[in-house]
């Protein structure tokens, strides 16, 4: 038996009991290897977590949960449920069911999105059937990346005022698991009163945690800016593989 509690704000809280019953068949997902070595059907850096733009291969374990042994060839079909990913290769077929409380491993392979930011999740919808039978459970993994984010910049000349035309040099640093390729970057203004004149530049590769990367760019303020106003600004960051990132 379980509790759960519902709440709102301005409404009463409601508690509930929901009662989980046994049943005899039941044939799930158990547990998850990723394999990224690059052998096989797989291409990525062998650390087995998922990157953008890896193919990986999911070492799947399927768990009998049941009480009762299932019977018969069961088939099993993946599918997305949400995250950048693509199934190349989703369908297993079980010849003999483990017996209770065993798993069997099958493989999957799938390609990892270019798109996911670090920390990003894919889910995945197991559906497993035989007979008058099925079952459906979901399977997610966390995607690891590079993360980008602003630490310093620098205006030439300084201070930056209004009616001012300038060059910034914008630093960048790493804080993310995996290091990043050289990538593209584009500087947008996110309030009319500064304008940004060269707007595209480009970032060496960085190290997780390692030395800031910069890139300068020239922006304008506006005659009638008020002197003291922030300005948020973001940085659209790209590489070739097609990885895409933000800083602010």
């Amino acid at each position: 038996t379980y509790l759960i509690t519902a709440f709102q704000h301005d409404k009463v809280p409601h508690i509930g009991e929901i009662e989980v019953e046994e049943v005899d068949y039941c044939f799930s997902f158990g547990s998850l290897v990723i394999d990224d070595d690059g052998e096989d059907a797989s291409q990525g850096n062998d650390n087995e977590i998922a990157n953008p733009g890896e193919r990986l291969e999911l070492r799947t374990y399927v768990k009998n949960f049941g009480n009762q042994a299932v019977e018969g060839v069961v088939g099993l079909n993946l599918s997305l449920l949400s995250g950048f990913a693509e199934i190349i290769d989703g369908d297993a077929r079980i010849e003999e069911a483990p017996a209770l409380e065993d798993s069997v491993m099958v493989t999957f392979v799938v390609d990892v999105g270019t798109l996911n930011r670090n920390g990003g999740k894919v889910v995945l919808a197991l559906a497993a059937e035989t007979g008058d039978l099925a079952w459906n459970s979901a399977i997610e993994f966390n995607v690891a990346a590079a993360d980008l984010e602003a630490v310093d910049f620098v205006f030439e000349p300084d201070p930056f005022t209004p009616g001012d035309t300038a060059w910034v040099d914008v630093s960048l640093r790493n804080f993310g698991p995996l290091a990043s390729d050289e990538l593209h970057a584009t500087l947008v203004s996110n309030r009319d009163v500064i304008v940004v004149f060269n707007n595209e530049a480009d970032y060496e590769a960085s190290q997780p945690d390692g030395d800031n990367v910069t890139a300068r760019f020239r922006i304008y303020s506006h005659t009638l800016t008020v002197p003291g106003t922030t300005v948020d600004m973001t940085i659209h960051l790209e590489a070739e593989n097609g990885f895409q990132d933000e800083a602010t």
